[in-house]
């Protein structure tokens, strides 16, 4: 195992350098860990929705996505790592998990350095390398980890038919489809013809062994249900092909790169984005030479041998432009998108055959195993690892929602994806124009509230908004989100209609005249919460079946099971109270709600959470101000532009729409203690002239006094 953890150690090597590494997806995968801890900090343990990505309209990410890796990640942050070392420490864990799986499944029919030898290789081989540091696919990391456990656990199952064993089965399936569902998918027929291979003589067992994974997938129903019944309504649905495959089958000679030490995307050499390296296929012929010369011991090695091999020439073959056809006639093989994602099971046949044959030499010639996969391991490190990529990119754990919309803005996308697949389909503004200015397609409609109509905000959480409205006659009020199944209004606490409105898809309701209590909430749709109380079920079902023998308790538990899976598959965030305001600027919009921090010190950030209202749909393109001004009148720091983060025009907003619109400002070093005042206000660009407060004690003044924060010394 010495080796294994050595080969985790030198493959997360690169991750010691400041900053993230720079891929593909990387980043997004920063911004989800850090929108699902600002979630659980909230009180929601699992959060289907993401409220600040697309701009602050919000997603429905962890709907479609499996958030297992992220919860794990967020683990290492929960007890004190910062964010960046957190997912680092995922990423190594992730290395370690898989070497470490691979160790015990080989270690079942091999010597123990040939063994570790497989797990080391695993760990080191470039498709392996390149989900960490080319592509950043957090999720397929640890898909991948978890395969050989999975086979790992499946036959142990499968040897010992112990209810433990089966539930430990169902457990790590249930992972895996939480994890990636398209390893999953690659994991259905990799499990079913190991076990084959491992007990087709002991039907009945092998049997049993196979509905474990059943149980499993029916544990995960809180997931893959709202999957099934809901993707049709994001982009997912319409944008998702399954034909992409067709892209990316290469000519037999370009599945491998021409280099001895392994060069990776985009300076490969040849049309395989993640080509098999020299060093990869000479000792993949020197273990089969070494097979043949020294053959596996007993019937069980030699029928996991040919397993192996065929799952390894299956996986490559399928990268071969010549099995076009077979792509076409298989069902649901499109769902991979990507041929080269077969690299991922074809790395572990790979180290297993590596694996094997070094254990023949060992029988042939006893005492040079444990040098020999010594050395192995090194030249697989030093051709794998010699030119990894090394660029980084900071990653701004305070700021992480700015930098994620800089980001999306700066590649004209939406919700840190490539291809906006989270958006739901009646959001019909195209993706990179939504940040800025509407044209005359996509502007939202001329909607004006009655003169005399006032609304403030009462409260506020991460999924809800809180308001007392009073209207002389029926209005739509919106908020900044787009509407999704799942979200509710209540209007004096009875369910009224979400509907989407105008071309940004917002979540709407209307509202009767009078005075009401209205809030808006992000719950779980029906979908997800039938989902959550099949899982529910199961988990109490698989307690009951673990629990045989001990009665007395096995109901107890299996209810706790039960209601345990249900609640921690929903999402119940709290809501804190919200400084109720009324404070217009002239006619189109007014402050109608703030929060901020009672006291800070000097060097500390002052968060203001500011709520606007647009009393009427804007024509005019207004810049938001605050100002933190010491006891001398100074001020001492400033924020002002663009509502959420710069990225929504005020002629973006619709009349009704309610916007929360979060500021920062900083206390310089060195500031006296005292009460700073905070003051907000309008201006318009680009002539930069403010606007006025047209109602209330403040009348006539161009910026609002909000109240104070204590500065401590």
């Amino acid at each position: 195992m010495l080796l294994v953890l050595a080969a985790a150690v030198a493959a997360s090597g690169g991750l010691l350098r400041a900053g993230l590494p720079d891929t593909h997806d990387g980043l997004f995968h920063f911004f989800r860990m850090m929108a699902l801890d600002e979630a659980v900090g909230q009180g929601c343990c699992f959060p289907r929705w993401l409220p600040q990505f697309a701009f602050g309209y919000g997603q429905p990410v962890f709907t479609f996505y499996g958030a297992a890796a992220y919860y794990q990640a967020l683990s290492g942050h929960l007890v004190g790592l910062g964010a960046e070392a957190a997912l680092k420490l995922s990423w190594f864990m992730g290395f370690a998990t898989a070497g470490a799986g691979a160790y015990g499944l080989a270690r079942r029919w091999m010597h123990g350095s040939p063994a570790a030898l497989v797990g080391a290789a695993y760990v080191l081989f470039p498709y392996r390398l390149a989900n960490v540091y080319v592509r950043g696919a957090l999720a397929e990391h640890w898909g991948l980890a978890l395969l050989p456990l999975l086979l790992l656990v499946g036959e142990r199952a499968l040897e010992r038919g112990t209810r433990a064993d089966w539930t430990r089965l169902a457990l790590v399936w249930a992972a895996l489809v939480l994890t990636h569902h398209l390893s999953a998918f690659l994991a259905v027929p990799l499990l079913a013809a190991y076990l084959l291979v491992c007990g087709w003589r002991r039907t009945r067992r092998l049997a049993i062994t196979l509905a474990a994974p059943v149980a499993g997938t029916l544990l995960t129903a809180f997931y893959w249900l709202p999957v099934l019944t809901e993707v049709r309504l994001v982009g997912l649905g319409q944008t998702f092909s399954t034909d992409a495959w067709q892209r990316f089958l290469v000519p037999l000679l370009q599945i491998a790169s021409p280099t001895l030490l392994y060069r990776y995307y985009p300076q490969q050499g040849v049309a395989h984005e993640y080509p098999l390296g020299l060093v990869t296929i000479g000792l993949g012929l020197l273990a089969a030479l070494a097979l043949v010369v020294a053959r596996p011991r007993g019937a069980g090695g030699r029928a996991r041998l040919v397993h192996w091999g065929v799952v390894g020439l299956i996986c490559l073959a399928l990268q071969w432009t010549a099995t076009a056809l077979v792509w076409e006639a298989v069902p649901l093989l499109g769902f991979l998108q990507f041929p080269w994602r077969l690299m991922g099971p074809f790395a572990l046949a790979w180290a297993v055959l590596l694996g094997a044959g070094v254990d023949g030499l060992l029988r042939w010639r006893p005492g040079v195993g444990g040098l020999t996969c010594v050395a192995l391991a090194v030249v697989l490190a030093v051709a794998s690892l010699w030119h990894l990529p090394g660029s980084t990119v900071a990653a701004s754990e305070q700021h992480w929602a700015q930098q994620m919309w800089d980001h999306d803005a700066a590649i004209g996308q939406v919700g840190a994806t490539w291809t906006a697949e989270y958006v739901p389909v009646w959001v019909t503004v195209d993706r990179s124009a939504m940040p800025w200015d509407p044209v005359e397609s996509d502007r939202p409609p001329l909607v004006r509230l009655p003169d005399d109509a006032r609304v403030r905000v009462t409260g506020a959480g991460l999924y809800s908004v809180s308001l007392d409205v009073s209207v002389p006659s029926p209005v739509r009020l919106s908020w900044h989100s787009f509407h999704y199944p799942g979200q509710s209004v209540t209007v004096d606490g009875v369910a009224v209609g979400s509907e989407p409105y105008t071309d940004l898809g917002l979540a709407s309701a209307a509202v009767p005249a009078g005075s009401h209590a209205v809030r808006w909430s992000v719950g779980a749709s029906a979908a997800a919460r039938g989902g959550g109380l099949l899982s529910g079920l199961v988990a109490a079902g698989l307690v009951l079946v673990a629990a045989r023998g001990r009665r007395r308790w096995a109901l107890p538990l299996a209810l706790a099971a039960l209601v345990a899976t249900y609640w921690a598959t929903g999402c119940g965030a709290r809501e804190s109270a919200v400084q109720p305001a009324w404070v217009p600027f002239e006619r189109d919009v007014a402050l109608v709600g703030w929060q901020s921090e009672a006291t800070r010190r000097a060097g500390d950030e002052v968060t203001l959470d500011l709520y606007w209202l647009a009393r009427a749909t804007p024509q005019e393109n207004y810049k938001v101000f605050a100002h933190l001004e010491s006891p001398l009148g100074e001020v001492r720091s400033q924020s002002d532009g663009d509502l959420v983060g710069g990225y929504t025009r005020t002629t973006r907003m619709v009349g009704g729409e309610v916007v929360l619109d979060r500021r920062r400002l900083g206390i310089p070093e060195g500031s006296e203690p005292g009460r700073y005042a905070v003051y907000v206000g309008l201006y318009r660009w680009p002539e930069v002239s403010n606007l006025a407060v047209s109602e209330g004690e403040q009348e006539g003044n161009q910026r609002a006094l909000l109240g104070y924060v204590e500065v401590l010394p």
